[in-house]
């Protein structure tokens, strides 16, 4: 087991860097004030217990930086985000301005990636979305063996960043994997984009064994999907579980603002693209497709159709 503590000093400042202990969280509310005042869209970061209770729960880690007096001067999380409860999102790092290009940052992700995480057998896949308006995240990422999948366009909203003044606009981010456990299986792609997900899972740090499918949705099933929006981000986030061959019409009635219908049914994608690709051209399956390929990581650890039924799989 490594040492639950790491310390580090320069001829300035020292700082600790640990998990999270429940005395940090006011810390952890006083630092997002003073970094993003009130406009950070995930309103968790100014609730003290909220955070202790999620800690407590697994639902969040806090990789935290303190002062040798105990004072918080940096975070970084891991969360769930992913339908798959063995995926967690690294994310919403932030440190304080005045400990600013002392190497916080690079020691909290350093600590998180190669220490907390291998030490804890419930993650099995990791992601993080680095933001475009610097190459801090991007170039951290590349050093600690992320791989890219793709980017989300206009994500974040351009008041996170008011404070600091860090961007004019809209921020986009890159998708990015790493694979702690490794679970090479069979996948079956959708016959119209194989030459574009061969590309993309040439890339990865896990194994797939690769074939093609043009096997459609099984008529009784239907398809089931899940809505959340963020007002803050004015973003909307749509999960597909399974898709049935009622993809189309579920899908487009979702982007049309009407309700999601909650059924079980069969697990593929294959038909999802065709549907997508009839509404909108080759355009508008891409963009389905890219999204999904970039979250494919969220779910690939969750059910795996047998390996002798073609049916399409991404994951």
């Amino acid at each position: 087991m490594a040492k639950e503590t790491k310390e580090e000093k320069t001829a300035e400042k020292s700082f600790a860097i640990s998990p999270f202990r429940n005395e940090d969280a006011e810390g952890i509310v006083d630092l997002f004030h003073t970094v993003y005042g009130e406009h950070y869209p995930i309103r968790l970061f100014y609730d003290s217990q909220a955070i202790a209770q999620a800690n407590e729960e697994g639902r969040y880690y806090s990789i935290v930086a303190r002062t040798m007096d105990g004072r918080v001067i940096g975070v970084e999380h891991l969360y769930r985000s992913a339908p798959g409860p063995s995926i967690y999102e690294a994310g919403v790092g932030l440190v304080d301005g005045g400990y600013r290009n002392l190497g916080v940052n690079m020691e909290l992700l350093g600590y998180l990636y190669d220490t907390f995480i291998p030490e804890r057998k419930n993650i099995e896949e990791v992601f993080g979305e680095a933001v475009c308006n610097h190459l801090f995240m991007q170039k951290t990422v590349e050093k600690y063996r992320h791989v890219e999948t793709a980017i989300e366009v206009s994500l974040m909203p351009a008041a996170a960043y008011d404070k600091e003044k860090s961007a004019a606009g809209r921020v986009a981010t890159l998708a990015v994997f790493r694979c702690y456990q490794p679970k090479p299986h069979r996948i079956y792609l959708p016959a119209s984009y194989e030459r574009e997900l061969r590309t993309l899972y040439g890339r990865l740090d896990d194994l797939r064994d690769i074939a093609v499918s043009t096997a459609k949705a099984p008529g009784d099933r239907r398809s089931r999907a899940e809505l959340a929006i963020f007002d803050f981000a004015q973003v909307a986030r749509i999960t597909v579980p399974e898709v049935g061959s009622d993809f189309e019409e579920v899908f487009y009635r979702n982007r049309e603002g009407g309700h999601l219908p909650e059924s079980r049914g069969y697990s593929g994608l294959g038909q999802s693209h065709s549907a997508l690709g009839r509404r909108g051209g080759r355009g508008a399956a891409k963009e389905g497709l890219f999204f999904r390929r970039g979250f494919a990581a969220l779910v690939r650890r969750g059910r795996v159709p047998d390996a002798e039924t073609p049916l399409p799989s991404l994951f």
